[in-house]
């Protein structure tokens, strides 16, 4: 029985990964947050195994580790509308220093 299924179950995503020490192995690493070692690991074993099936879990474990693609556009686009915001903001402040409002009147109360 492999050290990782004696420990604690597998996460859900790796399921269907065979049995391999080196494998069981990265999952052991990813539970505890080592990301670095999980990465090199991966792409390592990917390289050096020989089972198809093996190397697709590895591939598959390494790619878990990437950011959602969608993250970069979601960034730039926060970053284009910061920009907007700003100029806008900066725009409306220029208008309002060139057209001061009117003091308002005051009122004398006489007794």
């Amino acid at each position: 029985m492999a050290y990782w299924s004696r420990v604690v179950e597998r996460p859900p995503f790796a399921q269907d990964y065979p049995e391999d020490p080196r494998l069981n192995r990265l999952l052991g690493l990813l539970a505890r947050g080592n990301h670095r070692a999980v990465r090199d690991g991966a792409e390592a074993l990917a390289a050096s195994a020989e089972e198809p099936a093996v190397v697709a879990a590895a591939r598959d474990l390494r790619a878990r580790l990437d950011p959602d693609p969608i993250a970069p556009i979601l960034l730039g686009t926060t970053a284009v509308l910061l920009i907007a915001l700003t100029l806008f903001a900066l725009g409306r402040s220029r208008e309002h220093r060139s057209h001061p409002a009117a003091p308002p009147k005051t009122v004398q109360t006489v007794k």
